[in-house]
């Protein structure tokens, strides 16, 4: 059985979303996870307003993964640290994501491919 991972950052929608569709297509299962990357969460750089949206968004969309019968996992630390280790445990050969455009994030896309397949 081919389980995958689907990293969800700025994406947080189940319609209308080509990776997960993608994901879904290739594996029998699909872990969501989103990382809460300390660089920015612990750091002073996101505002009390944006976290507070940030957080919102993310109790919804887990509701929304929940209601279907999904699971939305939560990880703690940089992506391309992070991931890797719950593939690792959970057994997944790949890990998905929608393409970002800004510096900091496509770095950590480079950094995660480094280590993992992603696609």
């Amino acid at each position: 059985m081919k389980k995958g991972i689907h990293w969800i950052r700025n994406d947080q929608r189940l319609s209308d979303n080509p990776a997960l569709s993608m994901a879904l297509s290739e594996c029998e299962e699909v872990l969501l996870v989103y990382a809460f990357d300390d660089r920015i969460w612990q750091s002073g750089r996101i505002g009390p307003y944006r976290a507070k949206f940030i957080l919102q968004s993310l109790h919804s969309f887990r509701q929304e993964v929940e209601s279907l019968g999904g699971v939305l996992t939560f990880v703690y630390g940089r992506a391309s640290r992070e991931i890797p280790k719950l593939m690792r445990s959970w057994g997944a050969e790949c890990c998905y994501g929608q393409r970002e455009d800004a510096w900091e994030e496509t770095e950590e896309e480079k950094e995660l491919g480094r280590v993992v397949d992603l696609r």
